[in-house]
């Protein structure tokens, strides 16, 4: 009895997740996907994003990636879109839409050069429209892109540098003592 219990139990427990996983809205917007990265310095990153038939950019719609460490700025670019710098931030950058409008499906690559070619998440945010109605669609999110990681030492190593450190100072000291000693004899 308690094997049919927990194999009914196993059953609705997937059946509610396949239900679920059912409502889940297609999503396809300027949300960009991991990019491919080619070169080995600079590092290029291509990022696409992909809009559904009831999707749409217009002029003024936007992507900005932020967080590219190592971007090299006057690199960005895409086809339709104008690539500017965010504020004084060096991370980051915007594509803004100013080729006109584009309805889905539609896909659209956003190009970056960085000297950094270890990537981690970083964050982008977006803005297109709907093709139902025309209201704005805002979203956000991370993506793979470059990220470069200041260099921290283990304390191995640490510990490995103090104890040479005060090695060589008692060879100093040693050695102070013995010249003054063999100045007292002489």
């Amino acid at each position: 009895m308690n094997i049919r219990k927990a194999i009914a139990g196993v059953v609705a427990v997937l059946g509610i997740g396949v239900l679920g996983m059912g409502v889940q809205p297609a999503q396809a917007s300027l949300a960009p996907t991991n990019p491919i990265e080619t070169g080995t310095g600079p590092f290029t990153f291509t990022y696409s994003a992909t809009l559904s038939t009831s999707e749409a950019v217009m002029n003024g719609d936007f992507l900005t990636l932020t967080g590219l460490n190592g971007y090299i700025p006057g690199t960005a670019s895409s086809a339709g879109f104008t690539p500017s710098a965010v504020g004084t931030d060096p991370t980051a950058v915007t594509f803004t839409r100013s080729g006109g409008t584009v309805s889905g499906p539609s896909t659209f690559s956003f190009v970056i050069q960085s000297t950094v070619g270890s990537v981690s998440n970083i964050s982008y945010s977006y803005l297109d429209h709907s093709t139902l109605n025309g209201s704005a669609l805002p979203g956000s999110g991370a993506v793979q892109g470059p990220i470069g990681t200041a260099a921290v030492p283990e304390p191995a190593s640490v510990a490995t540098f103090a104890l040479g450190g005060l090695g060589l100072l008692a060879l100093i000291i040693r050695a102070r003592k013995t010249r003054r000693i063999s100045g007292l004899a002489a």
